[in-house]
């Protein structure tokens, strides 16, 4: 399954989600929040990858326009029901339909990974940026504890595309290279996020719904998983969320070492004369 149709997929999945807070429950999210402070306020926003657009609702009066671009339409049911007042277009990151210096900042959470080329894109996001526009991106550590849970969840358990599921490999060293090569300075890893080893609720879930399709069949077990999805207010539910945040949070300082799965990278565009 290629890139384009595994998110596609998930999109799907997403479609019924409510808006709301419950959208920032999960602990990467939260962090990810946090980073939107390295944001300076400005008229237009583009986030690559918007998937359901939810960051969009916490920098509503920062800027004035907003725009998303995904690979596929498929996640603009979701994204328009989150945030409608946005412009959602399809496109490649490698080729960003938008004129030079349109977007004082760029936005990218566990997008750019899924694309081997990821110095085009920078080049990309450097031509739309406009003077001191700003870059603010996530990209995996796969130096992290946190690595061999996401591999065996999604590529032993679930049978998935790494390239899709998982992305490419970019070493730190290399990112920074690439980034200043394609005009950018002030490059900072800001933030690392993620470093529990083995997410006790979305393992234990994973093995439960697999062992229950062994013993129960697809459909009776599929039928369980969408009612207790569609409890969305159910104590049960909410409970497993609260322990699966206060777990993650734990592994806090190896995040603050540098050792989370998710390395928060900004940059700002480069004077043309520099």
């Amino acid at each position: 399954m290629n890139t384009r149709k595994y998110w596609e997929k998930e999109a799907k999945k997403r479609v019924l989600v409510p808006a709301g807070e419950d959208l920032f429950k999960d602990y990467p999210i939260r962090r990810y929040l946090d980073n939107l402070k390295f944001l300076n306020n400005g008229r237009r926003i583009l986030d690559i990858g918007c998937g359901d657009a939810k960051y969009f609702i916490k920098l509503t009066g920062r800027f004035d326009e907003f725009y998303g671009v995904e690979l596929s339409s498929a996640h603009f049911e979701s994204a328009k029901n989150v945030f409608p007042t946005a412009d959602y277009i399809v496109a490649d990151g490698n080729e960003l339909p938008f004129q030079d210096s349109t977007f004082d900042a760029i936005i990218s959470f566990g997008a750019f990974e899924h694309n081997e080329d990821i110095g085009s894109i920078f080049k990309e996001c450097n031509r739309v940026l406009d003077k001191n526009g700003v870059l603010l991106f996530s990209v995996p550590n796969y130096r992290s504890p946190h690595y061999p849970y996401v591999y065996i969840r999604h590529c032993v358990i679930n049978k998935h595309d790494k390239i899709a599921a998982v992305g490419h490999f970019f070493p730190k060293k290399q990112l920074v290279h690439k980034l200043r090569e394609q005009g950018f300075r002030n490059v900072n890893i800001v933030d690392s996020i993620y470093a529990a080893p083995i997410p006790i609720v979305g393992l234990g879930i994973d093995f439960t719904k697999k062992a229950g399709m062994k013993f129960y069949g697809k459909t009776r077990v599929e039928q369980k998983v969408n009612v207790v999805k569609g409890w969305e207010n159910g104590k049960l539910k909410k409970s497993l969320s609260h322990l699966s945040f206060l777990f993650d949070g734990l592994f806090y300082p190896l995040e603050r070492l540098g050792f989370g799965f998710m390395r928060v990278i900004y940059c700002e565009k480069a004077e043309e004369n520099q």
